[in-house]
Order: structure tokens, then sequence, then C-alpha cells
């Protein structure tokens, strides 16, 4: 299992959306994290299995959310830029 490492930008709009979803509808948040987790451990167990959507730039889509987490693969670690919104509408 290869180490998945998450930089300061990413850590702050995981927090900022584990945010919005709790002030939109309590709970939410908890759900965000423990879907972003797993997503995390896919990456970590079978990175190669992840789609590639640009070059050497990955994927790993959360199931019930609208989120993925985008990675290169690099040789010791998969640093994780973070998460990008598919489609999400703050009002």
């Amino acid at each position: 299992m290869r180490p998945v490492v998450l930089g300061a930008s990413a850590r702050a709009e995981i927090l900022a959306t584990v945010d919005w979803y709790e002030a939109h509808a309590p709970g939410t948040g908890g759900r965000f994290v423990d879907e972003f987790q797993t997503a995390v451990t896919r990456i970590a167990e079978t990175p190669l299995r992840l789609p590639v959507i640009h070059k050497d730039v990955r994927r790993a889509r959360l199931r019930r959310f609208p989120y993925g987490v985008f990675f290169p693969i690099v040789e010791r670690a998969v640093p994780s830029g973070g998460q990008a919104a598919a489609a999400l509408n703050n009002p």
C-alpha cells in the first residue's frame, strides 16, 4: 500500500467542504469525510486501477458526493491535490 500525501491546500479544501455540508444539512459533513477516507483508501491500495484523466493524473470518485480526488502516482507516495467539485451549487 502506498502512502497518500495531502497538501495544505487539499486539507483546507476538504475542511471547507465539510463545513459547507454541515451548514446546509447537519450530519452530511461526517458522511463526506467517511466517503473521502474511503476514496483515499482505494487510492492507497490500488492506484493503478483508477482511471487516467489526463496524462499521469488519475481520479477516484466519491460515490455519494459530486467530488473526485485527483492524483498523480509518484515513486514512493501518492500526493493528492485534493478534490474538485463535479457539480456543487452554493446558494
